[in-house]
């Protein structure tokens, strides 16, 4: 619970920093699972459940006047999770869908002890993360 403006001004500021970061990952994921004959209307859908939810919110005024703030959380934190466990098990988990190339073959390392070394490596871990062409800039 927030004793101060300035503690609620930090939290919301950590929010705006945490929602700045959402919007291009959900696009990113959203271009990784989904077929490219299908991007564009994916992307719009996401898009217009974006503008959607904030239109939504200004509802949350009602609500709030009629059960209170924290009544009002918990009904929009019951609707998240409802909606959390529908996708989980609804949602297919299938993997890249734009991959090329599916059938890629497991190479067993010739030196287990070596090359559990070099996975763990930072260093190792950044480089593979780099090429990865999604994260290039």
């Amino acid at each position: 619970q927030a004793r101060s403006y300035e503690e609620v001004l930090a939290a919301r500021v950590i929010m705006g920093g945490a929602c700045a970061f959402a919007v291009p990952a959900a696009y990113t994921l959203i271009a990784d699972r989904v077929s490219r004959d299908k991007l564009a209307l994916s992307n719009s859908i996401y898009g217009s459940g974006v503008y959607l939810g904030g239109a939504l919110a200004s509802l949350s005024l009602l609500l709030d006047e009629n059960v209170g703030w924290r009544g009002t959380l918990g009904v929009i934190g019951g609707f998240g999770a409802v909606s959390a466990a529908a996708a989980g098990l609804l949602l297919p988990s299938d993997g890249d869908r734009n991959s090329k190339d599916k059938t890629q073959e497991v190479q067993l390392p010739d030196d287990p002890k070596q090359n559990a070394e070099e996975e763990n490596s930072l260093v190792q871990n950044t480089k593979k993360i780099l090429s990865i062409p999604r994260v290039q800039f």
